[in-house]
Parts: C-alpha cells; sequence; structure tokens
C-alpha cells in the first residue's frame, strides 16, 4: 500500500501520489514547490508543476492590433518554461517532476482544469496576502482553487515582507 495518512473512522488513506504545485515564480509560489518537494520525498509522491499565462486581458488587446497575440504568448510560454526549469532546479525539485505543464486562460479555471486531467490528490499553492479592496477587485486564485478543487488545497500564506515582492511578480 503507498504510504498515505490515515483518515479518521473507516480506516480511509489521504494518499498523496500526485501533487500539482502551480507557480507564479514569486517567493511565495517557490516555498510552495520547496514544500510539497519535500511532501513528495517523504510519501513517494510525484509532481504536476504548472504555471498559467493569464490571457484575459491579452486577447483584448491583440483584438485592437496593439501586437500579434500568438507572437506574444508564444514568447511568454518560451520564458516561462525556462524560468520552470530554473526553478525546479534552485529547489532541488526535478527528480520528483511528473509533468510540466504552461497553460493559458484565467489561473483559477486552468489549475481546476489540471487537477481534474491529471487526477491530482492534492493541489499546494502559494497565496499573495491580499486582503480589502486589491483582493476584492483582483480576486483570490488561492480562494477560488480551495472552492473549486476536488481534493484538498494547501495553501502556503507569504512570509513577513514577501507580499511586497510577490504584487511586483503579478500573481495571486
Amino acid at each position: 500500500m503507498p504510504p498515505g495518512i490515515p483518515g479518521e473512522g473507516s480506516g480511509a488513506v489521504l494518499r498523496f501520489e500526485k501533487i500539482l504545485v502551480p507557480v507564479d515564480f514569486s517567493a511565495t509560489s517557490r516555498r510552495a514547490l520547496i514544500g510539497a518537494a519535500e511532501l513528495a520525498r517523504k510519501l513517494g509522491g510525484r509532481l504536476i508543476v504548472l504555471h498559467v499565462i493569464d490571457t484575459r486581458g491579452l486577447e483584448v488587446a491583440a483584438s485592437e492590433g496593439f501586437f500579434e497575440y500568438v507572437n506574444v504568448v508564444g514568447a511568454m510560454r518560451g520564458g516561462a518554461s525556462q524560468e520552470l526549469d530554473a526553478m525546479l532546479r534552485a529547489c532541488g525539485a526535478e527528480e520528483l517532476v511528473e509533468r510540466k505543464l504552461i497553460e493559458e486562460g484565467a489561473p483559477a479555471g486552468a489549475i481546476q482544469r489540471a487537477a481534474e486531467d491529471h487526477q491530482v490528490d492534492l493541489i499546494v499553492m502559494g497565496t499573495h496576502g491580499r486582503t480589502g479592496v486589491s483582493r476584492w477587485l483582483l480576486g483570490s486564485v488561492a480562494e477560488k482553487t480551495v472552492r473549486l478543487a476536488h481534493c484538498p488545497v494547501l495553501v502556503v500564506k507569504p512570509l513577513h515582507g514577501e507580499e511586497e515582492e510577490t504584487a511586483a511578480a503579478g500573481g495571486d
């Protein structure tokens, strides 16, 4: 029997064999990746690492003729792939990766689709800790993911001082 965490009552076991880790290259998502890698090592799991290119505003700008959508998104994909590889190396998680994904669209929806398509057992992700008006205006990818996910979600909160860095990175 694969390692897991015993459940209460009927002897059910939570298995974390496939762990989805959405990353936006912020310090908080790096900590989430490191934590997910540690968990995967201890429980014999594998990682599916996802980066989402948020294209919601790009379609409008491209339709107005500001740039060619395919070229811009292609360049973003290339940069994201290189940055994802570098992040995995820096976190020592390369050997645990079952699949690397780069998707386009709204982040929460892309995370939900990846979780379902790859039948993950756990999602480990960072949050930016926004509150008040900025959270209301920008929404919370982590909160939407918790509400929509079919599996447990472990949310890694920012350390003191990380909020400023992550806001500049343009994530959650």
